[in-house]
């Protein structure tokens, strides 16, 4: 059996929702976005995350490993998960993957709908439960240094004298002394 990785994507969405696929057949199963890449390790494995993302219609503006070392996903390979923090929907209409429907849960909301889908019988991936934990820890200091980042580029454009400044209103002075 040849060693397949396989790369997952939790995705945040700008009204705070996690976008979780339901598999359609077979028994069902809540798992996240994700590909299967021969090696992990080269750019080609970004360019699918890429395609697969435009095939459920979002489109991830940037990607953040959340897993360094992988976890095991039972061929031999390994599973990375990353982090979608900037996920947009594209404007393309709605998408349609075969045997898959999509659900955009609200982050704050996403542990009790996975109970909810559990009751009801399907089966919800590990990766699923592991990667909303790894987003709970990584995004607050994602979310600084993207801040930090802001702020520097801010204050270099500032420094270049390219930042807008906003308009002064000057007092004159005989109405500043109450004459």
């Amino acid at each position: 059996m040849d060693r397949l990785d396989t790369l997952h994507v939790v995705g945040l969405t700008g009204e705070g929702e996690v976008p979780l696929l339901r598999t359609l057949t077979g028994r069902e199963t809540i798992v996240l976005p994700g590909v299967t890449v021969p090696e992990l390790g080269d750019a080609r494995e970004l360019l699918s995350v890429h395609r697969l993302f435009q095939k459920l219609g979002y489109e991830a503006r940037e990607l953040v490993a959340m897993s360094r070392y992988g976890i095991p996903n039972g061929s031999g390979g390994r599973s990375s998960l990353l982090m979608a923090p900037l996920l947009t929907r594209r404007e393309l209409g709605a998408a349609s993957v075969p045997g898959l429907a999509i659900h955009e849960i609200a982050i704050a909301r996403a542990v009790g709908w996975l109970r909810e889908q559990k009751a009801r019988g399907a089966r919800v991936d590990p990766r699923v439960w592991i990667g909303l934990l790894l987003v709970e820890r990584q995004f607050p200091p994602w979310a600084r240094e993207r801040l930090r980042v802001t702020l520097a580029d801010l204050r270099r454009r500032a420094f270049a004298g390219t930042a807008f400044e906003a308009p002064v209103r000057r007092v004159p002075r005989e109405s500043a002394r109450g004459a």
